[in-house]
């Protein structure tokens, strides 16, 4: 998978800062400031792993299912929780990234994304 223009949309987690090290620097657009995000991301936890759980093939989006376990740096707190990234694809190249708390939230705004919005 490669990073065509990118686009990151964390309200459709409803969370404000949903990870440590979030920052504004994630902008429409800007798969190099993903790219930084993301390197971010992982260095603010001590210990971090990532397993995929999952796959769910959603014609243009796929859903992902992803088990994380990691101690946030600075404190021994554990942290162990599923993360449901639905990416959006075009020409083989991912060009939207969303992130919800459960597997459902994720489904639905896919679904829904597929039959529009409700009139």
């Amino acid at each position: 998978m490669s990073l065509g223009p990118t686009s990151w949309t964390r309200s459709a987690s409803g969370i404000t800062r949903p990870f440590p090290g979030s920052t504004s620097l994630l902008g429409e657009g800007v798969a190099k400031n993903l790219l930084r995000f993301f390197d971010r991301y992982r260095r603010a936890w001590i210990d971090y792993q990532s397993a995929v759980k999952e796959l769910i093939d959603a014609g243009d989006d796929v859903v992902i299912v992803v088990h994380e376990t990691a101690r946030a740096r600075g404190t021994e707190m554990l942290v162990e929780r599923d993360l449901h990234p639905v990416w959006t694809m075009r020409e083989r190249r991912a060009i939207r990234l969303r992130v919800y708390r459960t597997k459902q939230e994720a489904l639905e705004a896919v679904n829904v994304m597929k039959k529009g919005p409700p009139r």
